[in-house]
């Protein structure tokens, strides 16, 4: 795919591991579908004579959905563990 010089450990340095990029392309896609999926969704909510504050509502309605799905994604999928939000103090 792309080329340029690979480390020791046999992973591209520029691109980083391909799973990983893999998975940011696949989140990332699936973060904007359900942007989309929510302005489809409020676009028929909405009644017609529509004016500039109900684009607004749409547009931050659809980014609330789209930051809280991501959120709940990463924290289920790359932050698992007990200490999420706050760590343990040792004695």
């Amino acid at each position: 795919m792309f080329t340029s010089a690979t480390t020791s450990e046999g992973y591209n340095n520029w691109l980083g591991n391909q799973g990983t990029l893999r998975r940011t392309l696949y989140l990332s896609l699936g973060i904007i579908a359900v942007f989309a999926l929510t302005v489809a969704i409020m676009w028929q909510l909405m009644p017609y004579p529509r004016k500039e504050v109900d684009y607004l509502v749409i547009g931050g309605t659809a980014t609330m959905v789209s930051m809280a799905v991501l959120f709940i994604v990463l924290i289920n999928t790359s932050y698992k563990g007990s200490d999420i939000f706050y760590r343990k103090r040792k004695p």
